[in-house]
């Protein structure tokens, strides 16, 4: 899968369903593991994150963002 592929992807998931990925074994506890993700709407936005000790800033596009 290529990047557009994925962006078309990411950007084209519907706000009104939650996908829950395959269940995988956690290596440190042994806890059998899901991840949840959802896709929120709304206006227009800045998304930060914390990479190796520092905060990059990105702008999203409506809002379109990743809560999981």
């Amino acid at each position: 899968m290529d990047a557009i592929e994925a962006r078309e992807i990411f950007f084209g998931r519907r706000t009104d369903k939650t996908i829950f990925s395959k269940r995988f074994v956690d290596v440190t506890s042994g806890q059998k593991l899901r991840i949840a993700s959802h896709v929120l709407a709304g206006t227009e936005g800045l998304q930060f994150a914390l990479v190796k000790d520092e905060i990059v800033l990105r702008t999203t596009i409506s809002g379109h963002g990743q809560a999981g």
